[in-house]
């Protein structure tokens, strides 16, 4: 067997950090990374506007898949962080206390893992089994503000690096923030002034970019670094980042005006933005954003490997190199004034330099995604796991807390074992085209079966349906399975005749591929839908798909190469003789 080169990137025991604590712990010891969540929510907007800080703390040996779905339960309420208000007459020094009684709060709530973590504490797993257990900060979520807040710097500097806003735009990382750095000036700034002068403290901070606070939460925690517990989420610091510029800068240069847009429209938008952009924008602008766009996408994958990450730095590099067509086309803009801004002071474009950096140390790229849950599979008359053993209580509470509670269905095992019966009815619901099973429900989509080709036709507003059925026909025979493409001039007649006078019609397809790297679980299948034309979808309204109609290409090495872009699924049709 070939040996297996490539490193994979997903859950946080595959990344540098966790390897490097487990090294240093006690042999047969156990790594209990804490992930730890914050953010000040509204609980009344009407009457008074009352404001909640609660605390939240989960695993990160917890599957990812398990851990993003809210259903799952997974992060629990710690504490509830206060929040005051000062007197202070200064407003600049009632952030400080705030930060401080912020920190103060964080080091006595978390005591108790940071003992754990330095002399190890002994726990029962779900399995009943006595383990020594560390609990070293893994992930620390929040958003942009309070990431300065917890890394105890001031605003317009980078929580990470030892960039100035003045060098937010550059195309590379600066030198890191680490904790050595931080605890070196805290200790140097306290033996020349006393803490307790808040004013005097905070101008001998200033030189630094402290904030000053004396204390962090973390400088006793061992195997803590803000380097490495403050991962970047999507929500925050990607997906916020892409309304508030990518958008903005296309709205200023003529696109359009947006109103009343919610999180949904926000989302919306990234998905078609570079789209609808590509006439409008000048071409460097295009560029720009759709780089950025890549980037974005690229760094939520499930896992990623050394290749993937050089395909994210390329695309950030690609932004750097035609970001100054923004400027040129007036894109950047300030939001008060509206003149054109020559600068790129903007944090969150600062800190995607961190993002290849975090997923090798932390290899987090979606630890805190929503992903989409699973779908119970309806019964189709096979079953796959006949030759599993009896699962136990035992094995189902360490299935449901360490892995994902539902098992994924093997369409690919399935398509086998139907193609192999003699007994299952044909043609048949499930088989394999290329990387990808397809699986149909026993009953078509439409309510009734066997419809008119003539139906069929004008429901779906299909004029050539008829001719292409021919063409398949006479390209494939009556009873083959395959997938290829039919386009340019049809060579059979609009009223040819048909060996059939009747179909069976599928607008509700369940896809499943496999994974790309061989040492992942099966994936999980997805359904893909099509309506048919209405009042409000003159044409219907379809889910856009990528098949591979060519045995001979293997994707990803192929590309679009002996691939079928679908821009809309319609529908699986049967045949009834």
């Amino acid at each position: 067997m070939a040996e297996r080169t490539v490193r994979i990137y997903g859950e946080w025991m595959t990344g540098e950090a966790a390897w490097t604590m487990q090294s240093k712990l006690p042999e047969d010891s156990t790594l209990f990374g804490v992930i730890l969540s914050s953010d000040k929510t509204n609980i009344t907007n009407m009457t008074s506007r009352h404001v909640a800080h609660p605390l939240l703390i989960s695993l990160a040996n917890i599957k990812m898949a398990v851990r993003n779905k809210v259903s799952s339960h997974v992060f629990l309420l710690t504490a509830l962080l206060p929040i005051t208000e000062f007197l202070h007459p200064v407003k600049c020094m009632q952030g400080v206390l705030e930060a401080r009684l912020i920190h103060q709060c964080l080091d006595i709530i978390l005591e108790p893992l940071k003992q754990a973590a330095r002399i190890g504490h002994m726990m029962l797993d779900p399995a009943g089994n006595l383990r020594y257990c560390f609990t070293p900060l893994a992930s620390y979520i929040v958003d942009t503000p309070e990431v300065a807040m917890l890394t105890c710097v001031r605003g317009k500097t980078s929580p990470l690096t030892m960039a100035l806003y003045k060098q937010f735009g550059d195309a590379f990382q600066h030198p890191l923030r680490t904790v050595n750095t931080t605890l070196t000036q805290l200790k140097s700034i306290k033996s020349m002034c006393d803490p307790q002068n808040i004013e005097a403290f905070f101008a001998a901070c200033e030189p630094y970019h402290l904030s000053s606070v004396v204390d962090p939460f973390w400088c006793d925690w061992l195997f803590t670094d803000p380097n490495w517990f403050l991962t970047l989420e999507a929500l925050h610091h990607w997906h916020r980042e892409s309304y508030d510029h990518n958008v903005q800068w296309c709205i200023r240069i003529g696109i359009s005006m947006l109103k009343q847009v919610t999180g949904r429209a926000q989302r919306d938008i990234q998905h078609y933005l570079v789209a609808v952009i590509v006439n409008a924008a000048p071409l460097g602008v295009i560029i720009a954003v759709h780089a950025l766009m890549d980037f974005h996408y690229s760094s939520q994958a499930v896992t990623i490997d050394g290749k993937q990450c050089q395909k994210i730095l390329n695309a950030l590099n690609t932004f750097y190199d035609h970001k100054h067509e923004v400027i040129v086309h007036g894109g950047r803009q300030g939001a008060k004034s509206k003149d054109i801004l020559d600068n790129w002071y903007i944090p969150k474009l600062e800190l995607m330099q961190s993002v290849v950096p975090s997923i090798y140390q932390q290899s987090q790229s979606q630890m805190h995604t929503a992903t989409a849950g699973y779908r119970d599979d309806e019964d189709d008359g096979i079953n796959d796991d006949e030759d599993a053993d009896e699962a136990g209580d035992l094995q189902a509470a360490v299935s449901y807390f360490w892995g994902t509670e539902r098992v994924v269905s093997n369409f690919f095992k399935k398509a086998q074992l139907a193609s192999l019966s003699t007994t299952m009815p044909r043609p048949l619901h499930m088989f394999v085209v290329g990387s990808t099973a397809i699986h149909l429900n026993f009953d078509p989509s439409l309510r009734h079966r066997h419809q008119a080709i003539d139906n069929v036709t004008k429901k779906f507003c299909l004029p050539d349906l008829q001719a292409a059925l021919a063409d398949y026909i006479q390209w494939e025979g009556q009873t083959a399975q395959n997938l290829h493409k039919l386009t340019g001039q049809r060579q059979a007649s609009p009223t040819v005749n048909l060996p059939f006078k009747h179909l069976d019609t599928w607008f509700k397809v369940h896809m499943q591929q496999m994974p790309r790297h061989s040492g992942l679980a099966l994936l999980p299948a997805l359904m893909v839908n099509a309506s048919p034309p209405d009042a409000n979808w003159k044409h219907g309204h379809y889910d856009a798909a990528i098949f591979t109609v060519d045995g001979t290409e293997q994707w990803p090495a192929s590309r679009l190469k002996g691939n079928l872009i679908c821009s809309s699924v319609l529908f699986v049709l049967r045949y009834k003789l």
